[in-house]
Order: structure tokens, then sequence, then C-alpha cells
């Protein structure tokens, strides 16, 4: 599966999309839908099937998409202190929302599909496409293809860890980790720990290597 757009609601700089509830012909989507009636929409972020890297400047919302994903994939838990603070709904009682996350994935495998269809009682109907939703405080929402009836389960449920399951996973880089300035590379073809050329390195060989540097 190959991720399409983010959504995000109420999170830190991320408020809603008002200028798109302000046009004259605003239509909500179906997930825009908010607990008091009123219909927020979520800010769109489209992401680029070609899109490698995310440049910008400082304070510019890089690192904040990058937490909405991870977010939105259940990796981490947004609390309280992430909810936009020049949000109407920013309270000073304690009892605050938590802000929304929602990803758009595409291009499923025939794998991904059918585990999907299993997930969501839908055997024999192909999913080629989905929106996933996590809303405060703890529920998760699915909309298959352009489906507009999501299916709902709760964030501790055994549905929930069947959706792990299905979706990719985060891989941070230790950032502040020195690295040499060149790597042979006949090290760097070598993909067997076991490889008798003695050009590749085990794991603990390579981080004390690294350290080094």
């Amino acid at each position: 599966m190959r991720l399409a757009t983010a959504y995000v609601r109420f999170y830190r700089a991320f408020n809603y999309d008002f200028l798109r509830k302000a046009h004259s012909n605003f239509s909500p989507d179906p997930w825009d839908a908010f607990e008091d009636g009123t219909d927020y929409p979520y800010i769109k972020i489209p992401i680029d099937s070609k899109l490698t890297c995310i440049v910008g400047a400082n304070e510019s919302g890089k690192s904040q998409l990058l937490d909405i994903i991870e977010c939105a994939l259940g990796e981490t838990q947004p609390d309280s202190s992430d909810f936009c603070r020049y949000s109407g709904f920013l309270s000073a009682s304690g009892d605050l929302r938590l802000p929304d996350t929602g990803l758009h994935f595409e291009a499923l495998t025939e794998v991904e599909s059918s585990g999907l269809q299993d997930l969501l009682g839908r055997q024999g109907q192909p999913i080629e496409s989905f929106r996933l939703f996590r809303v405060h405080p703890s529920r998760i929402e699915i909309f298959a293809e352009n489906g507009t009836d999501p299916v709902v389960f709760s964030d501790d449920s055994e549905e929930a860890k069947k959706l792990t399951g299905l979706l990719p996973s985060v891989v941070r880089i230790e950032a502040t980790r020195a690295l040499p300035d060149s790597v042979p590379l006949d090290y760097l073809r070598s993909t067997n720990d076991d490889d008798s050329s003695g050009t590749r390195l085990g794991r603990a060989a390579q981080l004390q290597l690294l350290d080094s540097f």
C-alpha cells in the first residue's frame, strides 16, 4: 500500500480547514463530522508518490507532519498538550480533547486487500484504497474506497491489533550517531553476516566501528 494523503484536525499548529468550511460551496466529507453535530473539515496533506525527503524552514511543520503519520498509524499516542492552542475547543478546565489524525492509503496488494476484507467483513469485495482515522478519545474509523459509512472499533480491540499487522511501520534513524565519511562498496553490497570475504561485520562490530568515528 502507498500513503497518498495525511489528515489532521486540532493538532498543534494544524487547526482545521476553515477556508474550505467558509466556502459557499462547502460539502463536508463523511469523516469531517464532529461530536457536537458540526462539520470541521480535516486539513489534507497530499503525499506525492515520489516523495523521499521533506525540507523546509524551522518551525514550518516538518516534524509535525511525521508525528501525525506516526499517530495515525497508532505507533505513538497524542495527548492533550498536542491539542491546537488556537482552537475554539481548547479549555482551561483540564478536560481537554485529543487531536484527530488520519491517513489515506492506495494501491493495495492482493494480500493487503484480502486482509482488509477479512477485517471489515467484506470478503470477495476487493479493496484498492481506504482511509483510516483515529478520533478522540480512542476510536478508529475505516472508510473503504469512497464509502460513507465507516467500520468503527476501539483502539484497544482485537480488530485494532489485526489492523496494526496490515499497516506499514515507521523506522526512525539515530540522527545523533556519527557516520564515517566513506564506506567500501564491497561492504555495502554484502548482505550476509557470514560473508566469507570478511568485508561484512556483525551488528556489534558495526556499532563499535561507527562509535569510533
